[in-house]
Formats: C-alpha cells, sequence, structure tokens
C-alpha cells in the first residue's frame, strides 16, 4: 500500500481560487474552445466570453464532496495506488457534419509498468452547434499486479452537449452507452457513464484554461467476468490545458479514481493528454 497526498491536499495546491485571472473581453472574439480527451473521442468545453468572477459554487461542492468522501474511514482503508496515464488523441471533419477521431493511450503503474494499453476509434455527427452524436469502438488490454492478462472490446453510443457559459467559464456534458466484451467470460456487460465538464480561462493568457470534470459508471448488469450492477466506479479530474501550437494542446493534472468492483482501489494518478485538431 502506498501513501499518498490527500485530494484534499492536492485540490488546495491546484485551486484556482488563488491563481491570477486574466480578463477576457467581450467583443471583438471569436469563440474558443478546449478539447479534452475521451474514451470515443474529445469532448469540446467551450470557453465563456465573460469577465472572470468567484469560482463556480458548483464545481466546490462536486470537490468538496469528493474530499469528504475520500476523508471517510472505509476509504481511508482502501487499496491506495499511484500511477501515470498518458494520451494522445485527433479529431478531424471528415464531412460536412461528420467527425472522426482516433486516439492512443497507455496507463502506467507506480513502478513505471504499463498496467493497460488503449486504441479508441470514433466516428461522430455535429446534430446542431451544441451537440454531437458518436459511435465508436474501444480496444483495451489489462495486465495488473500479477494476474493473468484480459482484453477487451467495446462498442460505445455518446452523446456530447454544450451546457453554456457560466460563471466566467463554460459546463458542457456527456452520456455514454457502452457494450463490453471481455476475454475472460462469455457475457456482454452493459454500463453507462455520465460526465461533467468545466472549463474556465486563467492567467494571462485566456488559451490557458482551467479544466475539472467527473465522471460516475454504473453498471447494468452483472457478468460472468466480474460485473456487478449497481455502482462501478467514479472518475474526477482537475487540471490546466496549455495550448503548444495551433492545432496542438496539451493537458496536465491530477486524477482521481475510486474504483468500487475492485475492493475499494483508489488510484493518484498523474494524467498528461495532448489533443490534435484541425
Amino acid at each position: 500500500m502506498h501513501q499518498t497526498r490527500s485530494l484534499a491536499e492536492l485540490i488546495g495546491c491546484m485551486s484556482p481560487l488563488n491563481w491570477p485571472l486574466g480578463q477576457v473581453e467581450r467583443h471583438g472574439m471569436r469563440p474558443r474552445h478546449v478539447e479534452i480527451a475521451t474514451p470515443l473521442t474529445t469532448v469540446v468545453c467551450p470557453k465563456a466570453q465573460l469577465a472572470p468572477d468567484c469560482f463556480p459554487p458548483l464545481l466546490l461542492i462536486a470537490l468538496t464532496s469528493a474530499t469528504a468522501l475520500l476523508a471517510t474511514p472505509a476509504v481511508a482503508q482502501s487499496n491506495q495506488n499511484s500511477g501515470f496515464w498518458t494520451q494522445v488523441s485527433a479529431t478531424a471533419p471528415m464531412g460536412r457534419d461528420l467527425l472522426g477521431s482516433v486516439e492512443v493511450q497507455g496507463r502506467f503503474n507506480d513502478d513505471a509498468a504499463m498496467e493497460q494499453r488503449i486504441l479508441r476509434l470514433g466516428v461522430g455527427y455535429r446534430a446542431s452547434p451544441g451537440a454531437t452524436v458518436w459511435a465508436g469502438y474501444h480496444y483495451q488490454g489489462v495486465e495488473r499486479d500479477g494476474q493473468p492478462g484480459t482484453t477487451e472490446h467495446r462498442g460505445g453510443q455518446q452523446v456530447s452537449l454544450n451546457i453554456g457559459p457560466a460563471f466566467s467559464g463554460a459546463f458542457s456534458a456527456r452520456t455514454r452507452l457502452e457494450q463490453r466484451f471481455v476475454s475472460s467470460g462469455d457475457d456482454v456487460g452493459w454500463r453507462l457513464r455520465q460526465q461533467l465538464c468545466y472549463d474556465r480561462p486563467i492567467g494571462r493568457d485566456p488559451d490557458v484554461s482551467f479544466v475539472a470534470h467527473a465522471e460516475v459508471f454504473v453498471a447494468m448488469n452483472d457478468t460472468d467476468w466480474g460485473a456487478s450492477g449497481g455502482f462501478d466506479r467514479i472518475r474526477s479530474f482537475v487540471g490546466v490545458a496549455i495550448p503548444v501550437r495551433e492545432t496542438v494542446s496539451l493537458e496536465i493534472g491530477y486524477l482521481n479514481q475510486l474504483d468500487d468492483r475492485a475492493i475499494d482501489r483508489i488510484d493518484h494518478v498523474l494524467s498528461l493528454s495532448m489533443v490534435l485538431r484541425p
């Protein structure tokens, strides 16, 4: 078991409450966005063109709830792990309203050994300026804790929504349904995932953004390879998105994952993503 800093300490270090906030002009600026890599594609979190004000109360409530959860005795006695996740994703237009995406990801444990290898492919249809419908394929190879390796193939359907500007930033959401085929069993596992994302510009460069998102996973059925119907896990992230070039951005931050099915396993992860866009 590894000794790690509490989520409260990490959030305290990364909280934008004490960061200098740059002013964003209300006029003469085209809409901007930050792209966040997801299992099927890239979630677009548009930045609001509003002057910065207080940190959003809804996000504070969400982060406070996560901190309270980790402070409970049951979680304090859980299996604590640390790691490093990397990913590279690209999204490109395929037609008037069609998009294509590809993502490659490697997830490493604290011994620098790769535990998971992931490939994701997706095709999206922009139904409206604020809504995109996606369908995709996910491959995942897993080797963890000396256990026999498994492979997983998934189909998935997703709706991504731009909720709109609020609290000097913007909210977006996605809803995803997955069909999971795992090599260690014959059953198909159905899982529902719901994510809420918040983004706001920080500092003197309005293209540098604070990003936070939380995602709840719910298994919809029991399977012979270990899935149990009900709450599966919750994954939360706080970090910074930084433009490197006009078509390339980096996102780095802290990711926390509570895995209920793995005997209350908690992962403390340094996450680094590179996003390529047209």
